[in-house]
């Protein structure tokens, strides 16, 4: 006898499903970065002798205590932070709300207008001090590539030649340094050759990292063969 049984066409999920599906799009640095920003806050709350339960407060009381913030907070040092970092803040302590207070938008919600020209006011006077430039790292010089790779292949130790193996999947397929590294494996690539018959090696399944939590971009590059005994290998 044929089963009248038919598989749904959708799923049923409880509220604690959907609440854990929106908790694990974030990556767990900026969940980390969350609850600093929100400790801070409440650390500076308290420090004026008000309750570190922000969340329950109205928006009118939220918006006035957030414009003081943005103009008081200061670093251990007593100085003022890059408006990089208060940016950080601010949109921490927007994550956290909106996690539990959809309705309550501290950036471009109308409720906190004053608030937000306050931190406006800030960041200009930061930029006026010469607080608002990005620092970034500084790439590493040919000399000293040359000088690392000569080391990474100088030597027939595992654990050199796993070293070597990460810098080579950094230089060619990183986005972000060592995100991920340690969770790669030999099915995440293959092995190919090209219309002039050399072989490379390239990345076929995308990850996620912290600046690509959701698109469609995916992670491209080879690693071409080198036809030379400088590959830190013997075979």
């Amino acid at each position: 006898m044929a089963s009248n049984t038919k598989a749904r066409r959708f799923a049923t999920f409880s509220e604690e499903d959907l609440k854990e599906i929106v908790n694990n799009s974030e990556a767990e640095n900026t969940k980390k970065l969350t609850r600093i920003d929100v400790n801070v806050f409440r650390e500076y709350l308290l420090s004026k002798q008000i309750s570190a339960e922000f969340e329950s407060l109205s928006c009118e009381e939220l918006d006035r205590l957030l414009g003081r913030f943005y103009v008081e907070l200061r670093n251990n040092k007593g100085e003022m932070y890059k408006k990089t970092t208060l940016l950080s803040y601010r949109q921490g302590i927007q994550r956290f709300l909106q996690s539990i207070r959809p309705d309550v938008d501290i950036i471009k919600g109308p409720l906190f207008r004053d608030s937000n020209k306050f931190f406006k006011g800030m960041t200009m006077e930061l930029k006026r001090q010469g607080q608002a430039n990005i620092d970034h790292h500084p790439p590493i010089s040919d000399a000293d590539l040359i000088k690392m790779y000569d080391y990474l292949s100088s030597s027939d130790s595992a654990q050199v030649l796993q070293h070597k193996v990460f810098v080579d999947i950094m230089m060619h397929f990183g986005r972000r340094g060592r995100e991920n590294l340690r969770t790669l494996r030999r099915t995440d690539f293959s092995v190919s050759t090209d219309g002039e018959g050399c072989m490379y090696v390239e990345k076929i399944r995308d990850e996620k990292t912290k600046n690509h939590q959701d698109d469609s971009c995916k992670a491209e590059g080879r690693m071409y063969e080198i036809k030379a005994a400088a590959c830190g290998t013997k075979g």
